[in-house]
This record gives structure tokens, C-alpha cells and sequence, in this order.
């Protein structure tokens, strides 16, 4: 699980308008969805091939539940990827915006295993 919060992101609201931050926030989670796995997400969906889905919490906060993957080198590698392609340049009306964020990576390795009666 990827949970990423936007960095500094106060200062867009305080400096250009609760109006342009919510427009970030959009443009961001746009990107994230177009960024994610077509099996990543954080809803069970009934679908063989589910949409995408990313998580916003709250403010400036999102999650990615990512599946499937093989070593914890693969989770660093989509994190950084995520990274980049939040600090492009944001292009909001005619005001060039650049943003940073965080990502915190937990991982959990479940395996099941089939009891046989002795």
C-alpha cells in the first residue's frame, strides 16, 4: 500500500485559491489514475478486469493498494515513478504550478497454506 500526501500543499491554497488547489488535487489523482496498474486499487470490485481506482482520504492524501507485485524493489520503482510524474509542471489557467510529494510504502506477503490431517 502507497499512501502519498502532497507536499506543501497549504501554500497553493493560501497563495492561489481554494479554487486552484482543488484543481491541483483533481489534476493529481487524473495523473495517479492514469498512472496505476490496471489491477491496482482499493476496492474489490466484482469485474474480471477492474478500472483502476485510486483512493483520495482527505485533503491532499491518497492511497494505492498495488497487487501482485514480486520483490519490494518493484513497489520502490512504481513509488519513484509516481513521484516523477506528480513533480511535472501543472499548467492551471496560465499559472505554472510545481509540487512535490511523500509516499509511505507498507508491504504485507500473505501466503496460504492447506493444512493436511495428519
Amino acid at each position: 500500500m502507497l499512501f502519498l500526501d502532497l507536499d506543501n500543499f497549504k501554500r497553493i491554497n493560501d497563495t492561489l485559491g481554494h479554487d486552484c488547489g482543488d484543481r491541483v488535487l483533481k489534476t493529481v489523482a487524473d495523473r495517479l489514475v492514469k498512472s496505476v496498474r490496471q489491477g491496482d486499487g482499493l476496492a474489490r470490485v466484482e469485474e474480471a478486469d477492474p478500472p483502476p481506482f485510486v483512493a483520495r482520504l482527505g485533503g491532499d492524501e491518497f492511497t494505492i493498494l498495488l497487487a501482485d507485485l514480486r520483490t519490494a524493489q518493484d513497489v520502490a520503482t512504481i513509488a519513484q515513478r509516481l513521484l516523477d510524474m506528480i513533480a511535472e509542471p501543472l499548467l492551471i489557467d496560465t499559472q505554472e504550478i510545481f509540487i512535490t510529494a511523500s509516499i509511505g510504502i507498507t508491504i504485507y506477503h500473505w501466503t496460504m497454506r492447506i493444512l493436511r490431517p495428519c
